[in-house]
């Protein structure tokens, strides 16, 4: 079994940016997929920079989430 997280940009501490950071520097990272709504500030560049492996912006078909 694959593991990977979806993790919410904008929620209380820690933001999903900070759970993406504390996952990749793990002795076990995983994949994680960081999510956004659509009326909400998406940052690409700390994305980048905290590791993540992609992001979707809700709402998504479930088909795409399973591509990713």
């Amino acid at each position: 079994m694959t593991w990977s997280i979806l993790a919410d940009v904008v929620m209380p501490p820690p933001t999903g940016y900070e759970i993406c950071r504390r996952v990749k520097r793990s002795d076990r990272p995983v994949p994680v997929l960081l999510l956004a709504g659509t009326f909400e500030r998406f940052d690409s560049e700390l994305a980048r920079t905290c590791g993540a492996d992609g992001h979707l912006v809700k709402p998504f078909e479930s088909t795409t989430l399973i591509e990713h």
